[in-house]
């Protein structure tokens, strides 16, 4: 139908296309229905899905539609069905596999972004596969490619150990294969290691005469990779480090990021330390996965301080990492309840030129609601409802509420609740969490009777039916103020659901305190 067809096909091809686009600048949205390569991937008909991609004449249009395919294939949807899960990731195996049969290479960048974009726990294997097919096929990837990974797996020393032997060999396995007494020590280092004679593998490595060969970078991941999988004392494998270097051999600085990564994997802080002081002697500015290894670790060990030294390090070199880890600094302070790490780091947040407006945005109210500052969550709330719209303004829409209910009025509350409320069937998204924000901040401003007609009435005709945390939020200060209602409403659970009820009764039972005396 295809070859018979071209310029039907083609045409249709690119009416399709208008369907999911709705302007050339959200030519990468995935927000859209499938194209029609993708309707033809998912019913099986892989073959004719590449067909089609033969005719496509412009080549950037063609990357930005494989990557387009791939978001459609690796993204959430249906991914708790495990064999939905498999035959997707078959399907798109076959696919890649196809275009790269018919010449049809990925190019650097959207390789980048199929990794970069995609990587989560439940993609992982699929990707894994992915990069193996790329491999199998001899695609050359990039440093940057490789980082990419390095940032995903740098808690696994044996994926990390995977993707840096590949990427090492890119340019220094020529020079070893060169060398026929240099391949064979490495294959009896390998055959020791393997064999656990670590103490035999060093030596096959000092008995090497060439510092040439002893600096390649294979023959050096190779001894420091079986080191750490032979499970040696952690100072000792510095010193060997540490003697290799007074022999004046030299290590290439990707061996040295390699033992970084591999001593954050053991848990060791201390040594990893030590090896960034040594590079740095050197006036080296490492890579960005290993800044990122580090202050993630840091983060995990709740050591902020030192988070807080590095954010200063890395913000004139990395922006993008900077970014990240300042909105994730900020929301620790945020849980902390933490006013004086806020200080320190919310302007520099405000001020902070990044892509990830929405996700900045909502941080931002937090901060300023702890902070007091009602003006400020307001104004960022203005700037998000400019730009977003739905699923992008959920949390913002909380604690708008929240933060009224703290520290605004009524009036300004009923305000913002009237807008949205008559939008949520467009602009806004509203969840059962927003009803709760909604009758917490009504009650804080002793509002009763406007909480029990939105929790007894509004609830039910939107779609939403209580939770024991909405029956609390209404109950605990209806009973704490001693509301002439509480008995009705009380009554009102029980005949509606009368388990909830019951749980409310335990909970009541196990917390008297939270419902007998004034907690707003």
């Amino acid at each position: 139908m295809i070859y018979d067809n071209k310029s039907l096909v083609t045409s249709l091809y690119f009416m399709c296309k208008l369907l999911y686009r709705d302007h050339e600048k959200k030519i990468l949205s995935i927000g859209g229905g499938s194209n029609i390569i993708s309707f033809f991937i998912k019913r099986n008909r892989v073959n004719s899905a590449i067909s089609l991609l033969k005719y496509i004449d412009q080549k950037d249009k063609l990357m930005l539609d494989i990557l387009h395919i791939f978001h459609e294939f690796l993204k959430d949807d249906n991914y708790d069905n495990k064999i939905e899960r498999i035959r997707k990731g078959i399907l798109i195996k076959q696919f890649l596999q196809g275009i790269l049969s018919a010449g049809i290479i990925p190019n650097e960048e959207i390789c980048q972004k199929i990794f970069k974009r995609n990587w989560n726990d439940k993609n992982e294997k699929l990707l894994i596969d992915i990069y193996n097919i790329l491999k199998k096929n001899e695609i050359k990837l990039s440093n940057d490619i490789y980082q990419i990974l390095f940032l995903k797996e740098n808690n696994d020393i044996n994926k990390l150990t995977i993707f840096y032997k590949d990427m090492i060999s890119i340019y220094a396995k020529e020079e070893l294969e060169l060398d026929m007494s240099g391949f064979a020590s490495l294959e009896l280092m390998e055959k020791s290691f393997k064999e656990g004679k670590f103490e035999i593998a060093i030596k096959y490595f000092n008995e090497i005469r060439s510092k040439q060969i002893k600096s390649n970078p294979i023959i050096l991941f190779e001894l420091f990779k079986g080191l750490f999988e032979s499970k040696m004392d952690n100072y000792k494998i510095l010193l060997i480090y540490k003697l290799i270097i007074q022999e004046d051999i030299k290590i290439n600085s990707d061996i040295e990021y390699f033992l970084i990564l591999g001593f954050l994997c053991n848990d060791e802080l201390y040594y990893a330390e030590q090896m960034l002081q040594e590079i740095t002697k050197s006036k080296i500015v490492p890579p960005a996965y290993i800044f990122v290894s580090l202050i993630q670790k840091y983060f995990n060990k709740g050591m902020i301080d030192k988070v807080e030294g590095f954010m200063r390090l890395i913000k004139p070199i990395y922006i993008e990492e900077y970014s990240h880890f300042l909105r994730r600094l900020l929301s620790y302070f945020n849980k902390k309840q933490d006013k004086d790490g806020i200080l320190r780091w919310v302007n520099e947040l405000e001020n902070d030129d990044e892509k990830h407006e929405a996700y900045k945005c909502t941080i931002l109210m937090y901060s300023y609601g702890i902070l007091g500052k009602l003006s400020d969550v307001i104004k960022n709330w203005e700037k998000m409802n400019e730009k977003y719209s739905g699923d992008h303004l959920s949390a913002a829409i909380s604690i708008l509420f929240d933060q009224i209910g703290h520290y605004g009025d009524v009036i300004t509350l009923k305000k913002y609740w009237k807008i949205i409320s008559n939008n949520s069937n467009t602009k806004y998204i509203l969840s059962l969490n927003h009803y709760n924000s909604y009758i917490e901040a009504l009650c804080r401003f002793k509002a009763f009777d406007d909480a029990i007609k939105i929790f007894k009435f509004d609830l039910a005709l939107n779609g939403f039916d209580p939770t024991l945390k909405t029956v609390v939020t209404l109950l605990q200060p209806l009973v704490s103020h001693n509301f002439v209602e509480k008995e009705n409403v009380l009554s009102f659970i029980k005949l509606k659901w009368p388990n909830l009820y019951n749980d409310l009764i335990q909970c009541i039972i196990k917390s008297p305190e939270r419902f007998s005396k004034k907690t707003l």
